[in-house]
């Protein structure tokens, strides 16, 4: 039988495929014809069913009731003649003084959603939404396209965007939890001299509204025709980061409340921002261990580098979760591994200041700590193992993927295995390549 899913994903990846390919002609294009700037706005007019992978944006609860929040037409007699338990809850979304978008939770065997989709409080001209995944036995997420409506000076806009509905089911509450978030980005062309460049914006806010301090923008900034979103790509730029096209960095001004333009001024010029790939000669740096010993990348020529980026330590605001123990149990292992070895150097990044009597509990010998916010924005990782072989280049590490299933990208992130280091820096040192 065939997968229906599996075929609508194919169709998608060929049609951004398409996509991506029209836009490496038009730039071939736009440059041999000399095309001019016409400014640094871009209006942003396709949206895509799903954030920029990299944004990791917060889920709003949303408090159930058992009348709308808002007057909602003819609800009473519909919501009478229900099968099902129904509740309402409300989602602010928009910047007008329309309190936001209504949906009904029809509790049952299985729960199913009416949302007021396109904004006019009527949920009985609504049908129940069919797009959803279940996330575990009695938890589900559905994905919506919704009408925002944002305030214009004395005029209201009305946009649509993407949104994701998630109910998730508490044995303690014998209740369901529902919230909500954003879920969407916006893309288009920027306009520069002689050369066009794919760009997206998401917003991290879950009310569907844009601003430049809640932004994570990805852009084609090494001009190969496509947008690489994944978590650490060089094309990626969180909140309050400026943005970097080749060699020339941009400063985002303005983007308007529903994303649909996005204005950038140049402010300088910096070195192309460095892919963190295996393959790709890792960046050199130069840091201080918390010890004051001075490591340079090029100290450790000729050796394999193990950086390892710590989350958090042990002593920290949640030193028994599980997460926690997680990394530091890692460190150890990985540690406990490799300290037989020669030619091999360890470093721990860790975040934020450290005290001594945090480390007592870690492998204090033959292995450097260090804390360097620079180190971390340098290498775009905040966890994460990298294997550094003795040419420079990166042999192995950590990585995020993704791919399509059912229409959306589903991804994860992949930790190498502890055998699977250790063969990696094994093989490094015999002089042959890693993964």
């Amino acid at each position: 039988m065939l997968d229906k899913c599996n075929l609508r994903g194919q169709w998608l990846e060929r049609r951004v495929l398409r996509m991506y390919r029209t836009i490496v002609i038009f730039i071939a294009v736009a440059f041999l014809a000399g095309w001019t700037a016409v400014g640094e706005t871009v209006v942003l007019n396709e949206m895509i069913p799903w954030p920029l992978l990299s944004a990791g944006i917060a889920v709003e609860t949303v408090l159930l009731t058992d009348e709308p929040v808002e007057p909602l037409a003819g609800w009473r007699e519909w919501a009478s003649n229900s099968a099902y338990q129904i509740r309402f809850g409300l989602m602010p979304i928009g910047t007008s003084e329309d309190p936001g978008i209504s949906f009904a939770f029809l509790q049952g065997a299985t729960p199913q959603i009416v949302v007021d989709a396109d904004n006019n409080e009527n949920l009985v001209d609504n049908d129940i939404v069919t797009s959803r995944e279940q996330i575990d036995s009695r938890s589900y997420t559905w994905f919506v396209t919704v009408v925002g409506e944002y305030q214009n000076g004395d005029s209201v806009v009305r946009s649509q965007l993407h949104i994701n509905i998630t109910a998730l089911y508490s044995y303690e509450l014998d209740d369901y939890i529902v919230g909500y978030s954003g879920f969407c980005q916006r893309r288009g062309i920027l306009k520069l001299e002689g050369i066009s460049v794919p760009i997206a914006i998401t917003s991290l806010l879950s009310n569907g509204t844009y601003d430049v301090s809640h932004l994570v923008v990805a852009v084609d900034g090494d001009f190969d025709g496509r947008i690489d979103s994944l978590p650490g790509s060089h094309e990626v730029f969180g909140p309050g980061e400026d943005v970097q096209i080749g060699t020339t960095r941009y400063r985002i001004t303005s983007v308007s409340a529903w994303g649909e333009t996005l204005s950038l001024e140049e402010i300088g010029s910096a070195p192309a921002r460095p892919r963190i790939a295996r393959g790709e000669l890792a960046p050199a740096f130069s840091t201080i261990s918390i010890s004051g010993e001075r490591l340079d990348l090029s100290m450790f020529k000729g050796q394999a580098v193990v950086l390892y980026f710590l989350p958090t330590l042990a002593g920290g605001a949640c030193d028994t979760c599980v997460t926690n123990k997680h990394f530091l149990k890692r460190l150890v292992s990985i540690y406990n591994v490799l300290r037989s070895l020669r030619s091999v150097t360890m470093i721990a990044v860790v975040p934020g200041k450290v005290a001594r009597e945090e480390l007592n509990t870690l492998p204090s010998t033959g292995i450097y700590y260090v804390v360097d916010p620079a180190l971390t924005s340098l290498y775009r990782r905040t966890y994460g193992l990298i294997i550094i072989a003795p040419d420079g280049t990166i042999a192995a590490m950590d990585e995020a993927w993704a791919a399509f299933r059912c229409i959306r990208p589903h991804g994860e992130f992949d930790e190498l295995r502890v055998d699977e280091i250790e063969a990696v820096v094994q093989r490094l040192l015999r002089g042959n390549q890693g993964l």
